[in-house]
């Protein structure tokens, strides 16, 4: 069976999971997750460490689950990625570039690369008001309450109270200051 035939009679619905596997060496380089059937036999949008491997050898497509939720095939990629290990932290095999789920989360960026970026940006004068509006569009941000005032994030808090966000996470964290809660 080739590799479109295995396309069309594999992926049914919902969400999946799926590893690529490097044949020189038998094992796993990359675990993913999938809504369009397609997406684990791309080889668009991969990152340079995947297409490195593309050079060295062939390689394998494993549906390992399908008809998940969302949040199932999130937590089995994390958890998949978790236990082979990334290259890039030297815990393992794969070329992952993050945990997992969505987003860039623990994802380690060259230093070429941010030196780009900070090259970019330097001379750049951004007024409050876009300052302001960038903080609020962040996904994900922690809220949190302190001496009962509500933050939309951590680096809001920090600012009110003329400290470090990671200051407050830690008070966050600790016992000790009871007036310091996430929401």
């Amino acid at each position: 069976m080739n590799a479109q035939d295995l396309k069309s009679n594999t992926i049914q619905n919902g969400w999946g999971v799926y590893r690529h596997i490097r044949l020189d060496k038998n094992e796993p380089f990359y675990i993913g997750i999938f809504k369009d059937k397609y997406r684990p036999y791309s080889k668009k949008y991969r990152n340079k460490a995947w297409l490195g491997v593309l050079n060295k050898s062939e390689y394998e497509v494993e549906i390992l689950f399908e008809n998940l939720t969302k949040e199932q095939a999130i937590d089995k990629e994390k958890e998949f990625i978790c236990l082979y290990g990334r290259k890039d932290l030297n815990t393992g095999c794969l070329y992952n570039m993050t945990d997992g789920g969505e987003g860039a989360n623990n994802i380690i960026y060259s230093k070429e690369r941010n030196k780009k970026i900070s090259n970019t940006l330097k001379g750049k004068k951004f007024n409050s008001e876009r300052k302001h509006n960038s903080m609020l569009g962040q996904k994900n941000r922690i809220k949190l309450e302190v001496d009962n005032i509500q933050y939309n994030s951590l680096r809001e808090c920090a600012k009110a109270l003329n400290t470090t966000h990671k200051t407050i996470k830690e008070r966050c964290l600790n016992d000790k200051f009871n007036n310091y809660n996430f929401i």
